[in-house]
């Protein structure tokens, strides 16, 4: 059920990163199709729930394939850049489950009786305003850019990039990449990695490689 489901939003907008410069926009149509479907209008409430916290600014959502769930946002009360992961895949949790069963010689489809929320772990870290102001403005340049593609990829890690109500995603088969959208990926996992370490030095690091990201997506 998951792959069919990943399937139907690929066929509306979905492509790897190698092959794309821009994020792609996520549609009214993608939005009308995810309040119409239980399963998907499920997940994407309880991904707000569980990893969007109330006092975001922007930030963004990863959605692996076959692994938790994470996110990496800006509180711009606290002046720090916040992630949380989930103990679990909520996609696995709060959807049907397909599986080959070795002595059924078939695929086996596990439905869902119930549904139990995973936990979560958060992180924060303190940044900069400086810092809070290069991402932001990188975030809103990488989103107003953003562009629908007709080629698509069926599976792999979803990444949604969001500021106010501008939500844009890209759909890889792995991390990263190459191109604007491949290195704005990869600035995003080093990101993370500062918050969970809690390495402020990492963080300070970075931050040329925002503004420098953010000079090669204005130039287009």
């Amino acid at each position: 059920m998951k792959k069919l489901v990943f399937i139907l939003l690929a066929l509306l907008a979905g492509i790897g990163a190698e092959a794309q410069e821009t994020l792609i926009p996520i549609s009214k149509k993608e939005r009308k199709i995810i309040s119409h479907s239980k399963e998907l209008k499920l997940y994407d409430e309880e991904i707000k729930r569980l990893l969007i916290p109330a006092a975001t600014e922007f930030g963004m959502i990863c959605k692996p394939s076959l692994s938790r769930e994470f996110s990496l946002t800006y509180d711009p009360i606290a002046h720090a850049l916040v992630y949380i992961e989930a103990d679990e895949s909520i996609w696995g949790g709060a959807n049907t489950r397909e599986y080959w069963d070795e002595s059924l010689s078939k695929t086996v489809i596990e439905e869902k009786t119930s549904y139990h929320a995973p936990g979560t772990n958060m992180y924060t870290l303190p940044i900069s305003d400086e810092m809070a102001k290069s991402l932001k403005r990188l975030w809103k340049v990488a989103i107003n850019q953003a562009k629908p593609m007709t080629q698509n990829i069926l599976d792999g890690t979803g990444w949604e990039y969001f500021i106010g109500k501008k939500r844009a995603k890209i759909q890889v088969g792995g991390e990263g990449g190459k191109g604007k959208v491949g290195s704005l990926i990869n600035l995003c996992i080093e990101l993370r990695e500062a918050v969970r370490k809690n390495d402020p030095q990492k963080m300070e690091s970075l931050y040329p490689k925002v503004d420098s990201l953010y000079q090669v997506f204005e130039k287009k």
